[in-house]
């Protein structure tokens, strides 16, 4: 399982579970789910208030732990709303090239989200020139959803796909966990994606994104940790 499928199902969850749309949500992978497989979901509001309320959830498959979460659930009116985190510079999503995830994307759920690059080497067969700063730049909308909180998660996950840029060789991840905070609200067409990897430590990639609107409001911010897998090409070095 795609490790945003399992964010995304945790938002989804323990948003009809609160009845409030989500502030925060973390997900810890704890083991692989194989296709074809059952994913059993059990959640809970462990805490609510008047304004805020907080749940977990479990995903199982056959009895064994596969998934954890825990989130945070609210809404209210806010005048003082303010955001310092400006959207980068990019051209516009139809002069960006169109990419593929990995050679047979358009047979999983890869094939939900359309991806193109403004910025950098994004995924593990891309030969584009790699950005400075480990920052990839990248446009995304989902093809059946409206962008909206669900979607924001399953885009999160792709920190991994741009470990690659910043290691000017062939790589991805395997995801340990992902954390996602909601910030602003926008009905957009098309989510901007700003990937940065931070560090590459113990065979352990740390990264994060910022998520925004085509007009510049910052929808998300999320982070992640993930196992290096580095298959570097004839002349690169490891």
């Amino acid at each position: 399982m795609f490790g945003g499928t399992g964010l995304a199902l945790a938002v989804m969850a323990l948003e009809q579970l609160s009845g409030r749309p989500a502030l925060w949500a973390s997900a810890q992978f704890l083991a692989p789910v194989p296709a074809g497989s059952v994913l059993l979901l059990e959640g809970q509001i462990v805490s609510a208030g008047h304004v805020i309320a907080h749940g977990e959830l479990r995903g199982s498959v056959g009895g064994e732990a596969a998934l954890t979460a825990l989130g945070s659930f609210g809404d209210r009116a806010d005048s003082n709303a303010r955001q310092w985190s400006a959207a980068p510079i990019a051209p516009p999503p139809r002069d960006c090239a169109e990419v593929n995830a990995h050679r047979d994307a358009d047979l999983d759920i890869h094939s939900t989200l359309e991806v193109r690059v403004a910025r950098g080497r994004f995924g593990i067969f891309s030969r584009e020139p790699t950005a400075p700063g480990g920052v990839v730049e990248v446009w995304m909308r989902h093809r059946h959803r409206p962008n909206d909180r669900i979607a924001l998660a399953f885009m999160a996950d792709f920190v991994p796909s741009v470990v690659g840029n910043a290691l000017d060789m062939r790589a991805g991840g395997n995801s340990l966990d992902n954390n996602i905070r909601y910030c602003g609200n926008a009905e957009t067409g098309w989510v901007m994606g700003r990937f940065a990897i931070d560090a590459v430590v113990g065979g352990i990639g740390h990264g994060r994104v910022e998520l925004f609107a085509e007009d510049g409001t910052l929808l998300a911010l999320a982070s992640q940790s993930f196992k290096l897998r580095a298959m570097p090409r004839t002349g690169e070095a490891v």
